[in-house]
Protein backbone atom coordinates (compact mmCIF):
# COMPACT_ATOMS: atom_id res chain seq x y z
CA UNK A 1 0.00 0.00 0.00
CA UNK A 2 2.84 2.42 0.90
CA UNK A 3 4.64 1.68 -2.39
CA UNK A 4 1.40 2.31 -4.33
CA UNK A 5 0.87 5.63 -2.54
CA UNK A 6 4.44 6.75 -3.28
CA UNK A 7 3.97 5.80 -6.95
CA UNK A 8 0.76 7.82 -7.20
CA UNK A 9 2.44 10.85 -5.61
CA UNK A 10 5.31 10.61 -8.09
CA UNK A 11 2.83 10.52 -10.97
CA UNK A 12 1.09 13.64 -9.65
CA UNK A 13 4.39 15.52 -9.27
CA UNK A 14 5.44 14.45 -12.78
CA UNK A 15 2.12 15.63 -14.24
CA UNK A 16 2.32 19.02 -12.51
CA UNK A 17 5.61 19.84 -14.21
CA UNK A 18 5.47 17.99 -17.53
CA UNK A 19 2.07 19.37 -18.65
CA UNK A 20 3.33 22.93 -19.38
CA UNK A 21 6.22 21.62 -21.52
CA UNK A 22 3.87 19.38 -23.56
CA UNK A 23 1.90 22.38 -24.82
CA UNK A 24 4.76 24.85 -25.23
CA UNK A 25 4.75 24.40 -29.00
CA UNK A 26 1.29 25.97 -29.28
CA UNK A 27 1.73 28.55 -26.54
CA UNK A 28 1.48 32.27 -27.23
CA UNK A 29 1.84 34.79 -24.41
CA UNK A 30 4.15 33.87 -21.52
CA UNK A 31 4.90 35.49 -18.17
CA UNK A 32 6.51 34.78 -14.82
CA UNK A 33 5.66 36.42 -11.53
CA UNK A 34 5.69 36.60 -7.76
CA UNK A 35 2.87 37.10 -5.25
CA UNK A 36 2.67 37.38 -1.49
CA UNK A 37 -0.11 37.91 1.00
CA UNK A 38 -2.00 36.39 3.89
CA UNK A 39 -3.59 32.97 4.35
CA UNK A 40 -6.50 32.21 6.67
CA UNK A 41 -6.50 28.45 7.29
CA UNK A 42 -8.49 25.97 9.32
CA UNK A 43 -8.88 22.28 10.19
CA UNK A 44 -12.06 20.24 9.77
CA UNK A 45 -12.86 16.56 10.22
CA UNK A 46 -14.13 13.90 12.60
CA UNK A 47 -11.39 13.87 15.26
CA UNK A 48 -12.17 14.78 18.84
CA UNK A 49 -10.44 18.17 18.50
CA UNK A 50 -11.73 19.21 15.06
CA UNK A 51 -15.01 20.92 16.11
CA UNK A 52 -13.10 23.25 18.41
CA UNK A 53 -10.56 24.51 15.89
CA UNK A 54 -10.64 28.16 14.82
CA UNK A 55 -8.69 29.65 11.91
CA UNK A 56 -5.18 31.09 12.02
CA UNK A 57 -3.51 33.74 9.83
CA UNK A 58 -0.06 33.32 8.29
CA UNK A 59 2.27 34.53 5.53
CA UNK A 60 1.86 33.24 1.98
CA UNK A 61 4.29 33.54 -0.93
CA UNK A 62 4.36 32.05 -4.43
CA UNK A 63 6.22 32.06 -7.73
CA UNK A 64 4.22 31.31 -10.88
CA UNK A 65 4.49 30.84 -14.63
CA UNK A 66 1.71 31.78 -17.08
CA UNK A 67 1.41 30.32 -20.56
CA UNK A 68 -1.33 31.00 -23.08
CA UNK A 69 -2.87 27.96 -24.78
CA UNK A 70 -5.93 29.53 -26.39
CA UNK A 71 -7.69 32.85 -26.95
CA UNK A 72 -8.64 33.32 -23.30
CA UNK A 73 -7.25 30.10 -21.81
CA UNK A 74 -3.97 29.84 -19.93
CA UNK A 75 -2.17 27.30 -17.77
CA UNK A 76 -0.46 28.48 -14.59
CA UNK A 77 1.84 26.18 -12.58
CA UNK A 78 2.84 27.60 -9.19
CA UNK A 79 5.18 26.80 -6.30
CA UNK A 80 4.20 28.30 -2.95
CA UNK A 81 5.04 28.49 0.73
CA UNK A 82 1.78 27.77 2.53
CA UNK A 83 0.87 27.35 6.20
CA UNK A 84 -2.19 25.31 7.18
CA UNK A 85 -3.54 24.73 10.68
CA UNK A 86 -5.84 25.97 13.39
CA UNK A 87 -6.12 27.02 17.02
CA UNK A 88 -8.40 25.96 19.83
CA UNK A 89 -9.11 26.33 23.55
CA UNK A 90 -9.96 23.21 25.51
CA UNK A 91 -8.80 19.88 26.87
CA UNK A 92 -5.70 18.51 25.15
CA UNK A 93 -3.34 15.64 25.86
CA UNK A 94 -0.12 17.23 27.13
CA UNK A 95 2.12 14.21 27.88
CA UNK A 96 4.45 15.03 24.97
CA UNK A 97 4.69 18.71 26.00
CA UNK A 98 5.67 18.13 29.62
CA UNK A 99 7.91 15.05 29.93
CA UNK A 100 8.96 16.38 33.34
CA UNK A 101 5.57 15.42 34.80
CA UNK A 102 5.76 11.82 36.12
CA UNK A 103 3.30 9.23 34.77
CA UNK A 104 2.60 5.59 35.59
CA UNK A 105 2.88 3.17 32.67
CA UNK A 106 0.71 4.28 29.73
CA UNK A 107 -1.10 6.95 31.72
CA UNK A 108 -2.11 10.03 29.69
CA UNK A 109 -2.28 13.55 31.05
CA UNK A 110 -4.57 16.36 29.92
CA UNK A 111 -4.86 20.12 30.45
CA UNK A 112 -7.32 22.89 29.54
CA UNK A 113 -5.09 25.20 27.46
CA UNK A 114 -4.81 27.18 24.22
CA UNK A 115 -3.14 25.20 21.41
CA UNK A 116 -2.07 26.15 17.89
CA UNK A 117 -1.36 23.61 15.15
CA UNK A 118 0.89 24.89 12.32
CA UNK A 119 1.75 22.84 9.24
CA UNK A 120 4.23 24.43 6.84
CA UNK A 121 4.10 23.13 3.27
CA UNK A 122 5.75 23.65 -0.08
CA UNK A 123 2.74 23.67 -2.37
CA UNK A 124 2.73 22.74 -6.09
CA UNK A 125 -0.31 23.76 -8.17
CA UNK A 126 -1.31 23.15 -11.80
CA UNK A 127 -4.08 25.59 -12.70
CA UNK A 128 -6.21 26.23 -15.75
CA UNK A 129 -7.01 29.95 -16.02
CA UNK A 130 -9.68 31.81 -17.95
CA UNK A 131 -8.76 35.47 -18.53
CA UNK A 132 -11.01 38.17 -20.00
CA UNK A 133 -10.44 41.84 -20.80
CA UNK A 134 -7.70 44.06 -22.22
CA UNK A 135 -5.92 46.60 -20.01
CA UNK A 136 -7.97 45.56 -16.97
CA UNK A 137 -8.31 41.78 -17.05
CA UNK A 138 -10.47 39.47 -14.95
CA UNK A 139 -9.46 35.86 -14.40
CA UNK A 140 -10.77 32.64 -12.88
CA UNK A 141 -8.56 29.66 -12.10
CA UNK A 142 -9.02 26.07 -10.95
CA UNK A 143 -6.88 22.95 -10.58
CA UNK A 144 -5.22 20.39 -8.30
CA UNK A 145 -2.47 20.96 -5.76
CA UNK A 146 0.07 18.72 -4.06
CA UNK A 147 1.79 19.84 -0.85
CA UNK A 148 4.87 18.33 0.78
CA UNK A 149 5.32 18.86 4.51
CA UNK A 150 8.34 20.90 5.66
CA UNK A 151 7.57 21.48 9.32
CA UNK A 152 4.80 20.60 11.78
CA UNK A 153 4.44 21.81 15.35
CA UNK A 154 1.91 22.41 18.10
CA UNK A 155 2.27 25.37 20.47
CA UNK A 156 0.70 25.30 23.93
CA UNK A 157 -0.09 28.34 26.09
CA UNK A 158 -2.05 29.06 29.24
CA UNK A 159 -2.54 27.76 32.77
CA UNK A 160 -4.45 24.67 33.89
CA UNK A 161 -4.84 21.88 36.37
CA UNK A 162 -3.58 18.46 35.22
CA UNK A 163 -6.31 15.94 34.50
CA UNK A 164 -6.25 12.17 34.15
CA UNK A 165 -9.12 12.03 31.67
CA UNK A 166 -9.97 13.67 28.34
CA UNK A 167 -13.14 15.22 29.79
CA UNK A 168 -11.23 17.20 32.42
CA UNK A 169 -13.29 15.86 35.33
CA UNK A 170 -10.64 14.06 37.38
CA UNK A 171 -7.39 15.60 38.56
CA UNK A 172 -4.35 13.42 37.89
CA UNK A 173 -2.60 14.52 41.10
CA UNK A 174 -4.28 15.20 44.46
CA UNK A 175 -1.08 16.18 46.28
CA UNK A 176 2.44 17.24 45.42
CA UNK A 177 3.97 19.84 43.06
CA UNK A 178 1.64 18.97 40.16
CA UNK A 179 -1.64 19.11 42.09
CA UNK A 180 -2.11 22.85 41.53
CA UNK A 181 -2.41 25.04 38.43
CA UNK A 182 0.58 24.80 36.07
CA UNK A 183 1.69 27.30 33.45
CA UNK A 184 2.27 26.15 29.85
CA UNK A 185 4.45 27.81 27.21
CA UNK A 186 5.63 24.89 25.10
CA UNK A 187 6.24 23.94 21.49
CA UNK A 188 6.51 20.37 20.21
CA UNK A 189 7.61 19.04 16.81
CA UNK A 190 4.89 16.67 15.55
CA UNK A 191 6.31 16.05 12.07
CA UNK A 192 6.32 12.27 12.61
CA UNK A 193 2.54 12.30 13.24
CA UNK A 194 1.60 14.22 10.06
CA UNK A 195 1.28 12.75 6.55
CA UNK A 196 4.12 13.88 4.30
CA UNK A 197 1.83 14.77 1.38
CA UNK A 198 -1.43 16.68 1.19
CA UNK A 199 -3.46 16.57 -2.03
CA UNK A 200 -6.49 18.69 -2.92
CA UNK A 201 -8.11 21.22 -5.20
CA UNK A 202 -7.94 24.99 -5.37
CA UNK A 203 -9.73 27.74 -7.20
CA UNK A 204 -9.86 31.49 -7.27
CA UNK A 205 -10.40 34.73 -9.11
CA UNK A 206 -8.76 38.10 -9.45
CA UNK A 207 -7.75 40.99 -11.66
CA UNK A 208 -4.59 42.17 -13.38
CA UNK A 209 -3.76 45.58 -14.84
CA UNK A 210 -0.88 47.02 -16.79
CA UNK A 211 1.92 48.64 -14.79
CA UNK A 212 5.22 49.39 -16.51
CA UNK A 213 6.38 46.47 -18.64
CA UNK A 214 4.33 43.95 -16.73
CA UNK A 215 1.05 43.58 -14.84
CA UNK A 216 -0.01 43.93 -11.21
CA UNK A 217 -1.94 40.90 -9.96
CA UNK A 218 -4.64 40.89 -7.25
CA UNK A 219 -5.58 37.30 -6.40
CA UNK A 220 -8.11 35.58 -4.12
CA UNK A 221 -7.72 31.83 -3.70
CA UNK A 222 -9.28 28.99 -1.72
CA UNK A 223 -7.88 25.47 -1.17
CA UNK A 224 -9.64 22.31 -0.02
CA UNK A 225 -7.50 19.40 1.21
CA UNK A 226 -8.76 15.93 0.28
CA UNK A 227 -6.35 13.78 2.30
CA UNK A 228 -6.14 13.08 6.03
CA UNK A 229 -3.35 15.11 7.63
CA UNK A 230 -2.68 12.41 10.25
CA UNK A 231 -0.63 9.28 9.60
CA UNK A 232 -2.51 7.30 12.27
CA UNK A 233 -6.21 7.82 11.63
CA UNK A 234 -7.24 5.31 14.32
CA UNK A 235 -5.56 7.38 17.02
CA UNK A 236 -5.98 10.93 15.69
CA UNK A 237 -9.07 10.71 13.49
CA UNK A 238 -9.56 12.11 10.00
CA UNK A 239 -8.83 15.83 9.60
CA UNK A 240 -8.40 17.86 6.43
CA UNK A 241 -7.02 21.32 5.69
CA UNK A 242 -8.69 24.30 4.10
CA UNK A 243 -7.64 27.89 3.50
CA UNK A 244 -8.46 31.24 1.93
CA UNK A 245 -5.66 33.43 0.59
CA UNK A 246 -5.46 37.06 -0.51
CA UNK A 247 -2.31 38.13 -2.31
CA UNK A 248 -0.84 40.85 -4.50
CA UNK A 249 2.00 40.48 -6.95
CA UNK A 250 3.59 41.37 -10.24
CA UNK A 251 4.00 39.36 -13.42
CA UNK A 252 6.76 40.03 -15.93
CA UNK A 253 5.88 39.51 -19.60
CA UNK A 254 8.54 37.36 -21.27
CA UNK A 255 6.75 36.79 -24.58
CA UNK A 256 3.92 38.92 -25.99
CA UNK A 257 2.95 36.21 -28.45
CA UNK A 258 1.69 36.65 -31.95
CA UNK A 259 -1.30 38.79 -30.93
Amino acid sequence: MAEKTQLNVKKIIFSLFIFPTMISAVAQKKAIGLRSGITISGISGDSRDSPGYNSIASFYGTAFYVQQVGNVLYIQPEISWLTQGGQRDGILEISAFRPDIPVSGNQKLFADVHSTLRLNYINLSALAKLELGTRLKYFFCFGPFLSTLVRAKTDLNGSSLIYGDADGKTQAFSTGPYSGTLKFDESVNIHEKISQFNFGIEGGAGITFTAGKGRVVLDGRTTIGLTNIWKDSETNGNDKTGSFTLSVGYQFIINQGAN
